[in-house]
């Protein structure tokens, strides 16, 4: 019995098995899940610590603040990369749609842009929502 290994990556089966399950399931929705999960436990805990004084109360509403904002530009920045692979699925030319003046071609770097804002932006975030990361960063200076 002879298996050809081409026949069964073109089967449109393992397309859509490996394609659009395994891989989101593995690079996209455990990631998130496990991301959102831990933020929850993370606020869920900070919530549940004693702060005594004003200040300290305002520096557990800053971190969980900025815990907030974390996870919604990582969930919105990771996002586009399904969303691409939707569209390579639903665009029988998909490599046409991307090209100049084609209906994807504002949306083709626009995976590899949001990668990049999410993996630089986490400290800004941190520096704008979180008066207390200022004040580390201020006196380590």
């Amino acid at each position: 019995m002879h298996f050809d290994l081409r026949s069964t990556a073109t089967h449109a089966g393992y397309t859509i098995f490996y394609d659009l399950i395994l891989s989101y399931t593995i690079s996209y929705i455990i990631p998130i899940i496990s991301l959102v999960t831990m933020s929850f436990g993370l606020v869920r805990g900070l919530r549940n610590m004693k702060f005594q004084g004003d200040n300290k109360q305002k520096t557990k509403k800053e971190m969980t603040f900025s815990l907030v904002v974390i996870v919604i530009v990582v969930v919105i920045c990771q996002s586009f990369g399904p969303i691409r692979r939707i569209l390579r699925w639903q665009y029988p030319s998909y490599k046409m749609a991307i090209r100049c003046g084609g209906d994807l071609f504002y949306f083709g770097p626009t995976e590899i842009i949001f990668i990049l804002l999410n993996s630089s932006c986490n400290f800004f975030i941190l520096v704008v929502c979180a008066r207390g990361f200022r004040g580390v960063l201020k006196k380590k200076q």
